[in-house]
């Protein structure tokens, strides 16, 4: 699973570059925004010898739905889906019989259909003319667009029409559950774990926050970028990185194990890619994205996934945030981490065969005449999901 992630920050590598090398007015393009500003590195790569994601890709984890990459290829929601990777469980180590529960962790559940987030910012930079107008454009953040006739055409020929027509898609899904209907699920969970508060944020992407660089290299990890809204943001902050942070302040909260590679208070420069157009060659050369200065905070909590938490009002300064709610964030018991990312697949898939309206809509979307072979593959991957929490149950020693 570490290799999605390792292909994300190659793609976000080769972004950042194709943005550096084009500079201002990049030839051939209908819209560019011009930044100033120091001097930045023409190659961002990630290093394995930064801190693991433990179960990075545990995104691959449970986007069975319809991914962002499948709408833009014209493919269905039941190409690639991957259930939450076993294997990865590394030092989670859960123990047999024990009901003498560890130290918390924090988990970050998808609650939404996976990686739309960046269709959605692409339709914004369009409606609002961001290649010309960026929200932000200083030395704490720049903006970095180009989008070329081809491109533009391209994306605009997409199914979902706007902005406001990715934003129907996602809540129209039948694998997406609002916090309300999330929060029935932790009910239930707290039957059985201690659990502890929750947060819900939207997603933005995968941005490469820098370690190390030369002249012309940097390296550094990716983390997924999760919003979280202002007052949210200072209670999570307050709770567990042990001070309020404010949400407006260009701050990234992260897991405490990255402080192998960062100091408290560093301010480390951060390549985020939030679009790009195309499916075709002019995907590399059509994009929208920014660089930022982050300064760093650390969470007193244990969490080895591979996220950053920023405030919304932060994060409004220089993009459209989803108007909708990408992941929960709980606080549960380390040991059972694994185990709660298998509940929230049983729960995810227990909703979707719920609601066979949205399984049906979802089918027409994809032109696929039988919405009983949905129905069917939903099934198969919740009987899997059981079997697999049955183990789980064994080991932990939940009756």
């Amino acid at each position: 699973m570490r290799w999605a992630l390792f292909l994300t920050a190659v793609v976000i590598a080769v972004l950042v570059a194709g943005a550096i090398w084009a500079g201002a007015q990049p030839r051939g393009a209908s819209g560019a925004v011009a930044v100033e500003g120091a001097k930045t590195p023409t190659y961002v790569e990630p290093s394995a010898a930064l801190p693991p994601s433990g179960e990075a890709a545990l995104r691959a984890e449970h986007s069975h739905g319809a991914s962002a990459d499948a709408g833009l290829q014209g493919g269905g929601p039941l190409n690639g889906w991957a259930a939450p990777n076993a294997s990865a469980r590394g030092s989670e180590g859960a123990r047999r019989g024990a009901r003498a529960w560890g130290p918390p962790t924090l988990v970050n559940l998808e609650i939404a259909v996976y990686g739309f987030e960046k269709i959605y910012a692409a339709y914004r930079a369009v409606e609002m003319d961001y290649f010309k107008k960026p929200k932000r454009n200083d030395t704490v953040v720049r903006t970095f667009g180009v989008l070329d006739e081809e491109a533009r055409r391209e994306f605009m020929g997409l199914d979902y029409n706007s902005s406001a027509g990715v934003v129907e898609f996602v809540m129209r899904n039948p694998f997406t559950v609002t916090p309300g209907e999330f929060m029935s699920f932790v009910e239930r969970l707290r039957g059985e774990l201690p659990v502890g508060d929750v947060y819900f944020a939207s997603r933005l992407e995968y941005a490469v926050l820098v370690a190390r660089k030369n002249a012309t290299t940097a390296e550094g990890p990716a983390v997924n970028i999760l919003v979280l809204d202002d007052e949210d943001f200072r209670r999570f902050t307050k709770k567990y990185v042990g001070y309020e942070v404010d949400p407006c302040d260009n701050s990234i909260v992260l897991p405490s194990v990255y402080n192998r590679t960062f100091a408290k208070g560093q301010v480390v420069e951060a390549f985020l890619p939030l679009a790009w157009y195309g499916v075709r060659t002019n995907t590399a050369r059509a994009y929208f994205h920014v660089n930022m200065l982050l300064k760093i905070h650390f969470t007193s909590i244990y969490a080895e996934e591979p996220h950053g938490y920023i405030g919304r009002c932060f994060a409004e300064s220089f993009t459209d945030v989803p108007p909708y709610k990408s992941y929960a964030i709980v606080e549960v018991p380390k040991e059972a981490w694994l185990y709660v990312h298998w509940k929230r697949e049983e729960f995810i898939n227990e909703m979707a065969l719920q609601r066979p309206e949205r399984i049906e809509w979802l089918a027409r979307w994809y032109r696929e005449p039988n919405a009983t072979r949905y129905v069917e593959f939903i099934k198969r991957v919740l009987e899997e999901t059981r079997k697999r929490l049955e183990e789980l149950r064994a080991e932990l020693g939940l009756s």
